[in-house]
Order: structure tokens, then sequence, then C-alpha cells
């Protein structure tokens, strides 16, 4: 059975492009707009769209990764809204 090296590629792929731009390119942005983009040709919803699209930006990658495992088991992501209300 041939073995899947794609994300050990995609590793050294990342680490190659964060060396040349000073370690001011994110990988995340630029994973989340190609991801953004199959998940959009795929037919997926709003809910799954904004994860990906705020990973990198809005998200931490702690938050994204609870958001998608809460999304992957069936869970609805929106159950609880979290605000901050600052008083001046």
């Amino acid at each position: 059975m041939e073995q899947d090296l794609s994300g050990a590629i995609a590793a050294e792929i990342i680490k190659a492009i964060a060396g040349l731009s000073g370690g001011k390119w994110k990988a995340a942005n630029a994973i989340a707009d190609v991801l953004y983009k199959e998940a959009e040709k795929c037919g997926a919803m709003s809910d799954l769209l904004s994860i990906i699209g705020s990973w990198g930006d809005t998200l931490t990658d702690e938050d994204t990764l609870d958001f998608l495992r809460t999304y992957n088991s069936g869970g609805d992501i929106f159950r609880e809204v979290i605000c901050e209300v600052k008083e001046e």
C-alpha cells in the first residue's frame, strides 16, 4: 500500500514559503482561502464557510478547531453567542 505523503509535502511547502517571506506570511490565511473555495464548490452552507473564512482572521486556531469539531460532530456552532459589552 502506497503511503500518502501529501501532508508532509504540504508542511514542507509551507515551511519554504514562510522562510522566503521572512516569517510574515501566514499559512492559515492561504490555506483558508483555498479550502473556502473548495467548500463553496462542494455546496457548503454559511456555517462552515464562516468558520473557514474566519480562521487566521477573527478566530484563533483553538477556536477554529473547536468550531470545526462541533460542526463535524453534527453540533450547532451557533448554539452559544459570546459577546462583550464595554461600558464607558
